[in-house]
Order: C-alpha cells, then sequence, then structure tokens
C-alpha cells in the first residue's frame, strides 16, 4: 500500500488516489417539496417484523408530514433496516422542517456515504457540524471523507478543527495520522497515534496506523507486529458518535434480535441475552443459531444440563445439525462426561467431516479420554483442514508436548509466529519451552516480542522477571 504520493488511507482501510470523487447526486428538497410522504420502496427483501414497523411509521408521517420528529423517525427506520436510499428523502425534509437539529443532515450524510454519493455526504456533515453543540464529530466525519476523496487541505480544516474544538476525539487524532501519512509526514503521523493510543490503549487501528509509518520507516519487524495486531480493523465510531445507537434501535427483526444478543454475550450481559434468547425460542424452539448461543451462555455460567436440554430440544425441532451436535459435546464434556461428548463430536463429524472445528473437539475429547495417539492424529487433521488457525497448532503443541514430542512442537510453535507474529500465545509457549530448556535469551527474546504486542501482558511480565 503506497503511503508517500497519490493513495491515501482511508476509515476501513479503503484507498482513494488523490482527487477521486464517488458519483452520485445529493439529495435536494425545498420547502414546497416536503410535504408529500414518498410510497414505501419494494419491501420483499426486508424482515416481516422490520416491514410492520417501517409501515407503522410511515402511515404516521403520512399523518403528519410537517413533523420533522416523525419523518426522522421514518428516515431512521429505513435507514435501520437497510434501506439508505429511501431514507435520504426522509432524512433532509426532517431538516428542512427542523433546520436547527442536527441529527438529521448526520444521519443522511451517513446514509448518503454507505451508497457511495461522498461529496453529498460531507456537505451533510458540514451542515450538522454548524447546528450542533458538539460539532467535532460531525466535522471528524467531514474530515476524513474529504481525505477519502482526495482534498487534503478540506480534510486537514475539518480535522483540525475537530481535534481542537474536542481534544479527547480519538478518531480525529488517527484522520489527523492518516492526514499526516498522505503527506509524508511520519513524525507527525507518529504524534497524533500516539495522542489516539494515550486515549484509546486498545485501539487496534492506531496499531494498524502506526505499522503503515514504521513500515515506510524501513523497521520491518516493528511494523509486521503492529500490522498484524490492527489487520482488519476500522475506525470505531460506536464510543465517540451517540446518533448511532439512535438509528441502530430501530434495526429489528431475526438478525437484528440475535446481533444484539451476540453483543450483549460480547458485553457480559448474560442475563439479558439469555432473556433474548428464550423469546426467540420460544417463537421457534427449532432455531439453531438462538439455542447453541443460549447454550452456550448456560455452559460458561456452570450449568451444562441447563445447555443439554436447550439443545436437545432443538435437536429434536430441526433434526439432525453439525451445530447441535457440537454444542452438545461441549456440554456434556463441561458436565463431565467425555465419554458421551466423544459420540456427541463423531456425530457431528459425520454430518460434515470438513469442518476442523469438528477434528479439534474431537482431539480435545480424545485426549481427556486418554487417548493420546487418536488425539494427536484427530489435531492433525484439523490442522490440515484449516492451517491459518493458530488455535488448531496450540492444541496439537500442547498434545505432543504431552507425549514428549518436544522438537514437532517447537517447530509447529515456530512457524505459527512467523505466520501470524501479531499473536501472543504462541510466543508465550515457546518462550516457556525456550527456558525449561535453559535458553534463556531466546525465552527472554520472545517475551519483549509479547511486551512490543501488549506492553501490559502480565505472563510475559512476569516470565521476564522470572529469568533475572
Amino acid at each position: 500500500m503506497a503511503i508517500m504520493g497519490l493513495a491515501i488511507v482511508a476509515p476501513g482501510g479503503l484507498l482513494c488516489s488523490a482527487g477521486c470523487r464517488p458519483s452520485g447526486p445529493g439529495p435536494s428538497a425545498s420547502s414546497s417539496e416536503i410535504h408529500a410522504v414518498a410510497p414505501l420502496p419494494d419491501l420483499a427483501s426486508v424482515d416481516p417484523v422490520a416491514v410492520e414497523m417501517i409501515r407503522r411509521e410511515h402511515a404516521a408521517a403520512v399523518g403528519a408530514p410537517r413533523s420533522a420528529a416523525q419523518r426522522g423517525r421514518l428516515a431512521m427506520a429505513l435507514h435501520a433496516n437497510g434501506l439508505p436510499d429511501a431514507a435520504v428523502a426522509e432524512y433532509r425534509a426532517a431538516e428542512v422542517l427542523a433546520p436547527a437539529d442536527h441529527r438529521w443532515p448526520h444521519h443522511m450524510g451517513r446514509a448518503l456515504r454507505s451508497l457511495g454519493h461522498i461529496d453529498p455526504a460531507i456537505d451533510a456533515m458540514e451542515r450538522a457540524s454548524a447546528v450542533s453543540a458538539r460539532p467535532a464529530i460531525a466535522l471528524a466525519y467531514a474530515g476524513l471523507w474529504n481525505l477519502e476523496r482526495g482534498d487534503l487541505s478540506a480534510a486537514r480544516r475539518a480535522l483540525e478543527r475537530a481535534a481542537a474544538t474536542e481534544p479527547t476525539l480519538v478518531p480525529a487524532h488517527l484522520g489527523l495520522a492518516q492526514l499526516a501519512i498522505a503527506e509524508g509526514r511520519p513524525a507527525d503521523a507518529l504524534s497524533a497515534i500516539e495522542q489516539a493510543r494515550r486515549l484509546a490503549p486498545g485501539d487496534r487501528y492506531a496499531r494498524y496506523l502506526n505499522g503503515l509509518v514504521l513500515r515506510d520507516a524501513g523497521r520491518m519487524d516493528d511494523a509486521r507486529i503492529e500490522l498484524a495486531v490492527g489487520a482488519g480493523s476500522t475506525l470505531d465510531w460506536s464510543r465517540v458518535d451517540p446518533l448511532l445507537a439512535e438509528v441502530q434501535a430501530l434495526w429489528v427483526g431475526y438478525r437484528a434480535e440475535y446481533a444484539k444478543a451476540q453483543a450483549m454475550v460480547a458485553a457480559g450481559q448474560i442475563p439479558q441475552a439469555q432473556t433474548v434468547l428464550r423469546g426467540m425460542l420460544a417463537r421457534s424452539p427449532g432455531d439453531v443459531p438462538a439455542a447453541t448461543l443460549l447454550a452456550g451462555t448456560h455452559v460458561t455460567a456452570g450449568r451444562p444440563d441447563d445447555a443439554i436440554q436447550v439443545l436437545t430440544v432443538a435437536l429434536r425441532e430441526t433434526g439432525e445439525q453439525f451445530a447441535l451436535q457440537m454444542g452438545l459435546a461441549s456440554a456434556h464434556a463441561a458436565a463431565g462426561r467425555p465419554e458421551v461428548a466423544l459420540r456427541h463430536a463423531e456425530q457431528a463429524l459425520e454430518l460434515n467431516p470438513t469442518l476442523a472445528a469438528g477434528h479439534r473437539q474431537r482431539a480435545r475429547l480424545l485426549a481427556l479420554t486418554g487417548r493420546t495417539g487418536d488425539a494427536i492424529d484427530a489435531a492433525r487433521r484439523a490442522a490440515a483442514l484449516d492451517p491459518s488457525q493458530p488455535d488448531g497448532d496450540l492444541l496439537l503443541v500442547e498434545l505432543l508436548i504431552g507425549a514428549d514430542e518436544r522438537a514437532e512442537a517447537t517447530r509447529l510453535l515456530e512457524q505459527a509466529i512467523q505466520r501470524l507474529p501479531g499473536r501472543i500465545e504462541p510466543c508465550l509457549r515457546l518462550a516457556a519451552i525456550r527456558a525449561e530448556a535453559g535458553q534463556a535469551a531466546a525465552a527472554r527474546a520472545l517475551l519483549e516480542h509479547v511486551l512490543r504486542i501488549d506492553p501490559a501482558n502480565r505472563a510475559a511480565q512476569q516470565g521476564l522477571a522470572a529469568l533475572r
């Protein structure tokens, strides 16, 4: 990826040559055009629950066409459920009716950007910043989108204003870092990245940008670590833009409900997630994703028999399913029944022998039942099916160490570190092997490598202390 010159880094890893402008007309509406609410678009691809809600909001807007709040709510309902093009006209109507409300041009800017209409999206965010009590967020969006289209002067003006107005706004600092990268100012880029990392120490996109700067400076080893840690990351607006939740709240239907349950599980809100998932299963007892996610929460909470009950009902409703058999294997293993768990894992593999996850599960269960040789064979099979998965290598490594085959375990760990320099677990495991073998210098180098990835890693800190 070129950094010096025409190509610039955009949020989400998009590239845009200087001066490029995605085509597409922006919306326009005069006050005389906003009275009538447009007919609804084709809703055939929309979740039935969302269709009902959209129709209800549309009817309310038709009944109150000069209500900015209702026109805006209809726009958000359309936007949240995959119809941003239809949402734009309603956002514009709401803005004309309530020009002092920054929400409508803000939401419209995001909808337009999702459609590829970058110029009118920037215009909308600039209008939002002009009337917002907290203009920095809209300015940061406008600055980053100007950066995407190659207007570096406009990007600088917006991003510098955003950072000056709200010094704790991480996207503004990361935008300034991207601008400095595009302009060939690595020292300024590193300064902006460091400021972002002080504000958000775990931000992976900051690590990615840091890797780009290090790579251009020829520091390839450090760059590989940073780029690996930040791979696939994007700017995280969810923590800084409160208006995102306003639209998200109107995303309804199966996918929305399941995604919300997943987010609750990830946030540790297990009782709330279980309430949502039980509701989904009450409506559809054979819902495999909901059943497996709910079962997983029961296993995590130490109630494997509850998990088994959920999965058994789903299995009865749907028939044989790989995911359900895998879930039953995990639940029975957690309940201390490895032989029963192994039978379920083998049933899962009969349904789909090409998935590495099934072979990894079988390998773990074979090891629990004392069949180390068979477990190693199963782990080798999993690693061969999915060589990109480091967990498969680590499982095989542990089994090989248990069988006193340290030479092969060491080779696998070295390969994993070379392939995935941003992963901590292989480094820690290989450091332990080196330390046990009396190779203190090699162990120290690996632990220092871990601390470059995660400076607060306790295991690495303790390992280095033990080597002193």
